[in-house]
């Protein structure tokens, strides 16, 4: 036992002599075992465990709730109602609908809409930086690479309060 009090000898994983090959095995007349692949057994390709099919069959879609296109501060409407129905459509498409709550995929769209708001906030403004001493919001002169969205709607976000002030 060392000082601190942990064990620290004994035996260590795959210590000793390594395992005879299966052939060696086999030529000296030992036993042998050779473990099996799982994909080696024959698969049911004719489908007789399924009976009738599958039933697949979509959802009728709800309607997106009202905030998805309330309209904003600058007048215009957020959008996520419209990334909602095209999401709907395409997991529609796969009958995947109803693996899907309604609520997952309105976060989905709000998500995304605040994203690509984001997005053109920066084309429309430039990328903004919180100025080190008195922290309002500065232009910055270099664009950095940002790899998450959350980054750039928090600097949409630190904008839109410094624009308001003024």
């Amino acid at each position: 036992m060392a000082k601190d009090g942990t064990n620290r000898g004994g035996r260590r994983v795959r210590a000793g002599a390594k395992p005879d090959p299966l052939n060696e095995k086999l030529a000296k007349g030992l036993p042998a075992t050779r473990p099996e692949h799982q994909l080696a057994t024959p698969f049911d390709f004719d489908g007789s465990d399924i009976g009738e099919g599958a039933v697949l069959a979509g959802e009728v879609m709800p309607e997106p709730s009202e905030y998805l296109s309330a309209v904003q501060r600058d007048g215009k409407p957020l959008g996520a109602d419209i990334v909602y129905r095209e999401t709907w459509r395409w997991l529609d498409k796969r009958g995947c609908t109803r693996f899907v709550s309604k609520r997952l995929i309105e976060a989905y769209a709000q998500a995304f809409a605040r994203y690509v708001q984001c997005e053109q906030a920066i084309s429309k403004f430039e990328l903004l930086g919180k100025h080190p001493t008195t922290g309002a919001a500065t232009a910055c002169r270099k664009r950095l690479w940002l790899p998450l969205p959350i980054k750039t709607t928090m600097q949409a976000v630190t904008y839109k309060q410094y624009v308001l002030k003024l």
